[in-house]
């Protein structure tokens, strides 16, 4: 990155970071609580969540509806949560300065990892879940990488203030997203930058908040303050298409007018990579077609905090707004968001399951299918995509 770039993006950063402030604050701001919130994460599996409020988090059994156990230690908000993608381990950022390991099992606390001197804001497990990657506020060096075994600072590195980091499908790749609305990709292992993208102008509505990857690696989907979505050529850093989230979508706006609900929280790609889905804080969930751009479908629920797709993105979980000032960590929602057979038969065929399950299924085939799901092995079909699938196919059954 030249000179010119590297001022050019601490300028822009530097003026979403102030307008963000204020934001947060409650100036112009219509809606009350905090624009950003950790979203809900899910486990492996895709039967467990792990949710964070103010300085603890829960685990929560999706099935059961139930909190397994509460993370408490750390002393000041928690901004990040991720889960080990190989291992029952758990990592939460905070704004005490500490990075917490725990035990997924029992939620016993493995270790503390520091090293660093400001507040993270976002975290992500490499693909074999050996190392941690965490970003926080310093302006450098500002990404930190530990050996979560042993607990030892393996390296740092000068990226910056990323809303979110992401590893790709093959673990070779990071992507990382600014407040000011650049998009940086990493090389996986030793975080050297790639390529990078950095906008034009000082723009509040483009940014981004949060990035996911194509499972083939060859796109991105962001995701931003302002409701827009963008598809991105992974290798040249080029928007190949752009959508919007929801209503208060504003393009180009120096101020957003209702963060809150204009913000999206989620993004992903469904697993065959035909489709995208977006999740607002106003409650709109919408579902393109990545090939010619049409709005697949749209379904509405109640304005939200956070959420989060599952692994197959079959499900999304979410917190409602209110729960930032009543705090029922366990009230989590978890829905099915337009389930139909052609979704299931697309997701079964994505995972590797339609050998086992059928090429055709039907309405009355249903229960059986279901029970077949129930006791089919990890090695017969990856858990989360088995737990997207039965909850599909659940919501069907109950809709006829």
């Amino acid at each position: 990155m030249s000179d010119e770039d590297a001022m050019k993006r601490f300028i822009i950063v530097t003026m979403m970071m102030i307008v963000n402030s204020c934001l947060i604050l409650g100036q112009g701001n219509n809606d009350a609580g905090p624009t950003f919130f950790p979203s809900p994460t899910w486990d492996s599996t895709g039967r467990y969540l792990i949710i964070a409020y103010q300085n603890y988090a829960q685990v929560v059994d999706s099935v059961l509806s139930k909190v397994v156990f509460t993370l408490v230690g750390h002393d000041d908000v928690i901004n990040s949560v991720a889960w080990n993608p190989t291992q029952n381990v758990i990592a939460t950022a905070s704004r005490d300065h500490t990075i917490k390991v725990w035990n997924g099992e029992d939620g016993s606390l493995i270790r503390t990892l520091t090293g660093h001197n400001e507040s993270f804001l976002t975290l992500a497990w490499s693909l074999d879940g050996s190392r941690l990657v965490g970003s926080d506020l310093e302006v450098q060096p500002n990404l930190y990488v530990w050996d979560t075994a042993s607990g030892s600072l393996l390296s740092t590195h000068v990226g910056g203030t990323y809303s979110d980091i992401a590893f790709n499908n093959t673990g070779t790749r990071l992507a990382a997203v600014t407040p000011g609305g650049s998009l940086d990709i990493f090389d996986g292992i030793t975080l050297e930058r790639i390529s990078t993208y950095i906008p034009t102008t000082i723009d509040w509505a483009n940014n981004i908040s949060v990035v996911s990857w194509s499972n083939d690696d060859s796109q991105l989907i962001t995701g931003s303050i302002g409701g827009i979505i963008y598809i991105w050529n992974a290798n040249t850093l080029q928007p190949i298409t752009t959508f919007s989230a929801n209503d208060y979508y504003e393009p180009n706006a120096f101020i957003v007018a209702q963060p809150n609900l204009s913000s999206v929280r989620d993004v992903a790609f469904s697993p065959d990579g035909n489709s995208v889905f977006a999740v607002s804080g106003d409650g709109t969930v919408r579902e393109w077609n990545v090939n010619n751009g049409s709005l697949m479908q749209e379904t509405q629920v109640s304005p939200l905090a956070t959420a989060s797709w599952s692994p197959y993105a079959g499900r999304i979980a979410y917190l409602e707004s209110a729960f930032l000032q009543t705090e029922p960590l366990s009230s989590i929602q978890i829905i099915v968001p337009d389930p139909s057979l052609e979704r299931f038969q697309a997701m079964a065929a994505a995972c590797g399951a339609e050998q086992l399950i059928g090429e055709s299924v039907t309405d009355a085939a249903l229960p059986a299918v279901i029970t077949d799901l129930q006791i089919m092995t990890d090695e017969q079909i990856p858990p989360a995509c088995a737990a997207d699938l039965l909850a599909i196919a659940q919501a069907l059954q109950n809709d006829r």
